[in-house]
């Protein structure tokens, strides 16, 4: 039987804690633990093993959707070897998978509803015409400090989606395919990113690279005689416990000869169509892992 030392266990036990734990900087979940530092000289039980096993299991089923098979649980009378591949009840298993559960610490399994959800946090809708620079802001509060963290932390991510509808027109219609082709941008940890058929150009901020000033995270530009109208986005923080976010829908196109005569003067014409701006907050709620979405709060609205 493998003899455990207490530093050996209270390492382990201390990394894994501090990605399901309260943690620091962009590791940690918030979660409750199972498992504890144990004092120097202590005998380490199967009860401790156990405990620990839990808390490793929960932070890697959160990641992946799955329990590994490379790891069981220890229980009284089990032979705890130094390595079991076959096993999986030695400690260098259990040293391994902690690696894996720190390497992948900012992931979300999203393919079970059971793990994640979307809550609505803000939207926005004209059915005005407009022209130039329509803008849609707001904030996203969290409880604290801490629960700002563990929300990213956990794989929690801001959602945006844009669309027009209801209109008609050669603007109208590239504003409709420029949105529907960036589809859904993701707000994340330490990026910005769209995942739709014609994506946009995301960033390296996410919520750790933010500052008091707006910086863009994404833009999404239009394409032929309008490619120089575009969607973007811009994100601050206000506070350790705030963010703030502001859309713009950019209409910059000054109107083209598209006849290419010289006769004809430009013309900018006016955008017709209903035009909606959502977001949503992609947060951890399963067993294993569960956070609390931050409130969100319009502050300028497209109308």
């Amino acid at each position: 039987m493998a003899l455990i030392t207490a530093s050996r266990y209270n390492t382990l036990q201390s990394s894994v804690a501090g990605i399901m734990g309260n943690g620091s900087g962009d590791s940690g979940y918030g979660q409750s633990l199972a498992s504890s530092q144990v004092a120097q000289g202590t005998v380490i039980q199967a009860s401790h093993m156990a405990d620990l096993y839990t808390d490793m299991i929960k932070a890697r089923r959160h990641q992946t959707g799955t329990t590994p098979n490379t790891l069981s649980s220890i229980s009284v009378g089990d032979l705890i070897k130094e390595t079991d591949t076959s096993g999986g009840k030695g400690i260098v298993q259990y040293e391994a998978l902690a690696v894996s559960v720190n390497t992948d610490k900012l992931s979300i399994y999203t393919g079970d509803t059971s793990q994640s959800d979307q809550t609505p946090l803000v939207s926005s809708t004209r059915t005005n015409t407009w022209n130039g620079t329509i803008t849609h802001e707001f904030t996203a509060t969290f409880t604290s400090a801490d629960a700002r963290r563990h929300f990213f932390n956990a794989g929690g991510k801001l959602l945006f989606t844009a669309d027009i509808t209801n209109g008609s027109g050669a603007k109208y219609n590239d504003w409709n395919t420029l949105l529907s082709a960036m589809g859904t941008v993701s707000f994340a940890a330490h990026a910005t990113s769209s995942a739709g058929s014609v994506p946009g150009t995301g960033s390296s901020i996410g919520n750790y690279e933010l500052t008091g000033s707006y910086q863009k995270v994404f833009q999404k530009d239009g394409s032929g005689v309008y490619a120089e109208n575009d969607y973007n986005i811009h994100v601050k923080e206000n506070n350790t416990a705030a963010i703030q976010v502001r859309i713009e829908f950019r209409d910059d196109d000054a109107g083209d000869d598209t006849n290419n005569d010289g006769a004809n003067d430009p013309q900018d014409e006016d955008i017709v169509g209903d035009v909606q701006s959502s977001v949503v907050s992609l947060k951890p709620h399963g067993s294993d892992v569960a956070v609390a979405a931050p409130i969100g709060a319009n502050t300028t609205t497209l109308q």
